[in-house]
């Protein structure tokens, strides 16, 4: 049975060498990309940032409920910062992703 519904194309015989002329030249002309060391500062300041208040509030509802039912331990306390600051950075992946 013939294949009548696509005739075969060959490529001209200098294709490989022109397309691998092409990634050479341009492996050669471009730079790096640059790290984008803004975007990481701005990133940790932010988890910083928003830490820091979760610790605060955490300390301060640490202390309010020690007043009312004894005391919390500083493990609990430790878990919860981490809990903010593993928020903080995860809402701020999600903004960056959203905005791209």
């Amino acid at each position: 049975m013939e294949d009548t519904l696509q005739p075969w194309i060959e490529p001209p015989p200098d294709f490989p060498q022109r397309v691998l002329a092409a990634v050479e030249r341009e492996a050669r002309s471009t730079d790096a990309l640059p790290f984008p060391w803004r975007r990481l500062a701005a990133g940790a300041a932010a988890i910083v940032a928003v830490s820091a208040v979760g610790f605060a509030a955490g300390r301060s509802t640490a202390e309010g409920l020690a007043h009312a039912a004894g005391t919390i331990s500083p493990g609990a306390l430790v878990a919860a910062s981490l809990a903010v600051l593993l928020l903080g950075g995860l809402i701020g992946c999600t903004v960056r992703l959203v905005s791209r």
